[in-house]
């Protein structure tokens, strides 16, 4: 207890206000070194110009340096180097039914307008677009994924998947399995998504994006997609408490 009391919860708390000060360190530090070069040349009897001066430059080459080295911390850091940019969903439209004979002969008359069928969605797939924003390549992988389109979700695979490495400024889209069979028609269509995305540096990867919420699609009953809207519930960095296993624009659902 007293070890507690006199050394780790005074340690602890000193930590504590380090990480507060850390925040405005750039302002903390070169006005410390720049009082204490002021006394200096008050306590030496140096002229007031000359201890002027040493004050301004101090204060000023602490705070550059305290800037360029948060530049290239921020530079080098591979946390938060993984953007999302969009959520996708790929697709398969099933084949038209074959009209009838009187509808052909209409349509090759160009008597009355044909109206285009109502198309349904046969395989569907959600993904996820992402960007390395980092000036060095990253790996990058699905951790987890658990999706549904309608009242379905895809048959389970293993997870992790594997790590591929991503280019800097590259986009690449990472998705779930494919969804066989949906037989749902065109029009809103409602769905979940989460995602856990691990990356790091090649041979390293240790950090995680997390993304969990809901889509809406919008497409015409044609079959023409209108647009795709996500709202989430989690977004963001997630290093704790990742799952080893998950539960999962228009092109076609890879498979």
């Amino acid at each position: 207890m007293w070890l507690w009391n006199r050394l780790v919860k005074p340690a602890l708390d000193i930590a504590g206000h380090l990480e507060t000060a850390a925040s405005i360190k750039a302002l903390v530090w070169p006005t410390i070194l720049g009082v204490s070069t002021a006394l200096s040349g008050y306590i030496g009897h140096s002229p007031l110009m000359w201890t002027i001066m040493a004050t301004c430059l101090t204060f000023m080459a602490t705070a550059v340096g305290i800037l360029a080295a948060s530049l290239y911390q921020e530079r080098v850091t591979v946390e938060n180097k993984i953007a999302l940019r969009n959520i996708v969903f790929f697709h398969d439209l099933a084949a038209m039914p074959k009209p009838s004979r009187p509808i052909r002969r209409a349509a090759k008359s160009e008597k009355i307008l044909v109206p285009t069928p109502a198309r349904r969605i046969e395989n569907g797939q959600l993904g996820v677009e992402v960007v390395n924003t980092a000036s060095f390549p990253l790996d990058i992988c699905v951790f987890s994924a658990s999706t549904k389109i309608g009242s379905k979700s895809p048959p389970r695979s293993s997870f992790p998947k594997e790590l591929i490495p991503i280019q800097p400024g590259v986009v690449t889209v990472l998705h779930d399995d494919r969804i066989e069979n949906l037989d749902i028609p065109c029009g809103i269509i409602t769905g979940e998504f989460e995602m856990v995305i691990k990356y790091g540096k090649p041979g390293k990867a240790k950090y995680f994006l997390h993304h969990t919420g809901t889509v809406d699609i919008f497409m015409e009953p044609s079959g023409f997609m209108r647009g795709l809207y996500f709202h989430p519930r989690v977004s963001g960095v997630s290093a704790a408490n990742i799952p080893s296993t998950g539960g999962s624009w228009d092109a076609p659902a890879r498979r």
